[in-house]
């Protein structure tokens, strides 16, 4: 999707921004936030998203905010796996990152990233913010400033060494996942999960350290590999089975939104909340969609739909990890029970009435 038509489905969404705030009151002409991204400044989120959006929110300031957008690198403000406590913290003050690169601090939002949940990034996300805003999830993100919640399109499994045509093929692969979820859920299938941020997947690869990865084809093209190449190049192999997708989240750190005036924070505030995040969903359904095309269209990809009936048995097999997910949820004193249900309802809304 083209900016100029992102932002005219987003409302002018905002996709991520960033911030650097000192903790005293904002004088005009003089703030600047840090924005810290999980996506490298080479990749289409952060070129064609996310630094045109910053750039709308300076702009809707009135010039009053500096957005300071980084990815992950020499230059960044820190790994990915540490923005929520730099956040926390005050060193940075907005973060686009995963959930799960923080295990056990969003139990209730690992909902959304059980297998076979979603067809869509769309569905996911309903879901997802619909839990938010009827406070199922208040105390998980307490002390944030919650700017849009996502669900990415559901993930694929790319192989770097062997074609995948069933469940079979995945034993003893090492994986690549983005979540202890979706970790569990594959060790079922034979998988040995391997758990690593996005900037370290195409020097894994390149290593041997994993065998395949759970992603999305449509970043699998941008995202920079070995070499200086795309991921994509890495890839022997594709395996679509629309398995799990990982929870993410546009967060900033509440105190400082608070110390913002208040004509400053109407220009974050319109720029978030529900239609960033269904805008997002939406952009990412398309281009996913998009981009397994291509792959399946080049040539140079073994390409393989999974079956209805592979379906089934990948359900039966990991219906143990759902059990196991509700009681690790329930021993954190949320009602597991009614979080799946409420997902699974809110999912199945096709409506954009989670506001």
């Amino acid at each position: 999707m083209k900016p100029s038509n992102f932002f005219q489905a987003a409302a002018v969404a905002a996709a991520c921004f960033a911030w650097s705030f000192a903790g005293t009151p904002a004088k005009a002409q003089d703030v600047t936030l840090k924005f810290a991204t999980i996506n490298g400044e080479t990749t289409r989120a952060f070129k064609e998203i996310q630094a045109p959006l910053t750039q709308a929110i300076e702009k809707d300031s009135g010039g009053r905010l500096k957005i300071d957008i980084r990815g992950p690198g020499p230059n960044g403000f820190g790994k990915p796996a540490e923005y929520l406590d730099l956040l926390r913290k005050g060193e940075i003050d907005i973060a686009y990152t995963v959930q799960g690169y923080t295990p056990g601090q969003f139990p209730g939002t690992t909902v959304g990233e059980l297998p076979l949940m979603y067809r869509s990034s769309e569905d996911g996300t309903r879901a997802l913010w619909g839990l938010y805003k009827e406070g199922l999830l208040d105390k998980e993100y307490a002390g944030l400033k919650v700017l849009a919640l996502n669900i990415s399109a559901p993930f694929g499994i790319f192989s770097a060494n062997k074609p995948i045509n069933g469940i079979k093929d995945f034993h003893g692969m090492r994986i690549r996942v983005p979540s202890p979820t979706v970790g569990l859920a594959l060790a079922r299938m034979g998988a040995v999960p391997i758990g690593l941020p996005l900037n370290l997947i195409g020097e894994s690869i390149a290593n041997h350290m994993v065998d395949a990865i759970s992603y999305g084809a449509d970043p699998l093209e941008s995202l920079t590999g070995s070499d200086g190449k795309p991921v994509a190049d890495q890839i022997k192999a594709a395996y679509d089975c629309r398995f799990a997708a990982p929870a993410l989240m546009i967060v900033m750190n509440q105190k400082a939104y608070d110390a913002l005036p208040k004509d400053v924070q109407k220009a974050i505030d319109d720029h978030t909340g529900w239609a960033l995040s269904l805008a997002m969903a939406k952009d990412r359904d398309t281009s996913e969609a998009a981009a397994k095309q291509r792959l399946q269209q080049s040539g140079r990809y073994a390409f393989t739909v999974m079956t209805p009936e592979q379906h089934d048995e990948m359900a039966k097999l990991i219906a143990p990890v759902i059990d196991e997910w509700k009681k690790s949820v329930a021993s954190q004193g949320l009602d597991a029970d009614k979080l799946l249900q409420r997902a699974q309802e809110l999912a199945a809304q096709k409506t954009a009435s989670a506001n």
